[in-house]
């Protein structure tokens, strides 16, 4: 006797795992977090294996824990090949984003700084031409910092 929807959801248990880049070890310690405290990457490894029943509330949690449904688990739904393949340009793309983000908020946050000192050392001296002019691009840094859209403005 087949057991299709037992196969689909080991296969999507391995799928989801390794979609987010955990191991073995990190899924048997994010089902420990959720109250599985006996929960280990043999049970994980056995599971991905079709080697040992799942209960429907362990089933229930593997879902929860992944952030997804458990009928999509069962299914074996991912949208296809070609969805997945999308999703993880897509995922790509945001990760490096995501980095260069942060390598742009480093900067900024460098350039605060320096003006910052420029500031406190009398090198910008409060009468500048271009007082203003540094004022109101800092409030535009701190906005897209804090997640604004750049146009708030920082009075000195």
């Amino acid at each position: 006797m087949e057991h299709t929807e037992e196969a689909a959801f080991a296969q999507a248990v391995q799928r989801l795992r390794e979609d987010r880049g955990w191991s073995q070890g990190e899924l048997a310690r994010r089902m420990v977090a959720a109250g599985w405290p006996s929960y280990s990457q043999m049970t994980v490894s056995r599971t991905e294996k079709l080697e040992r029943p799942i209960r429907l509330n362990e089933a229930l949690a593997l879902a929860r824990v992944f952030n997804v449904t458990l009928p999509l688990m069962i299914s074996g739904g991912d949208g296809g090949p070609e969805a997945l393949a999308a999703l993880r340009d897509v995922r790509g793309q945001l990760l490096a984003a995501n980095r260069s983000f942060k390598i742009g908020a480093e900067s900024a946050d460098e350039v605060l700084s320096s003006v910052r000192r420029m500031r406190e050392d009398g090198r910008i001296p409060p009468d500048s031409p271009y007082a203003e002019w540094i004022a109101e691009l800092e409030g535009d840094i701190y906005d897209l910092l804090d997640g604004g859209d750049g146009t708030r403005r920082v009075e000195h």
